[in-house]
């Protein structure tokens, strides 16, 4: 089940940080962090979703990066980019990728074809 903003754990991610924005934030920067307990071996889908409404015309670009920490090494970065998002709703994947069971990208493994998970979410059903 993906973790997102009503569900902030799963078997291994956690949400600790959903930052909604709104009134009393110290600055103008919003952050959702995400943190994982291990990096299972499989494929990762990393979508972002614009889930309040904008005014028309506005734009909201969100960076989106991907660290990876080997248990005796130092964290590592393998992808970043922005995602620019425009409409209540919009629901994008930034990243499709997979990791070996060493927490390495797999070569050619990234690809960006939507797959809906939160818009596209049945409830316990997977989402193909």
């Amino acid at each position: 089940m993906p973790v997102r903003f009503w569900n902030l754990g799963g078997t291994t991610f956690n949400l600790p940080r959903d930052d909604l924005g709104g009134e009393d934030d110290a600055t103008n920067e919003n952050y959702k962090i995400f943190y994982s307990r291990g990096s299972p071996p499989g494929e990762y889908v990393v979508n972002v979703h614009m889930y309040g409404p904008l005014p028309y015309g506005v734009t909201n670009p969100v960076n989106v990066v991907v660290s990876v920490k080997p248990k005796y090494g130092d964290v590592r970065q393998l992808l970043e980019t922005t995602i620019n998002l425009t409409r209540r709703n919009q629901e994008e994947t930034a990243y499709r990728f997979r990791l070996t069971a060493e927490g390495e990208l797999v070569p050619d493994s990234v690809s960006t074809p939507n797959r809906p998970l939160i818009t596209g979410f049945k409830g316990f059903k997977k989402v193909p």
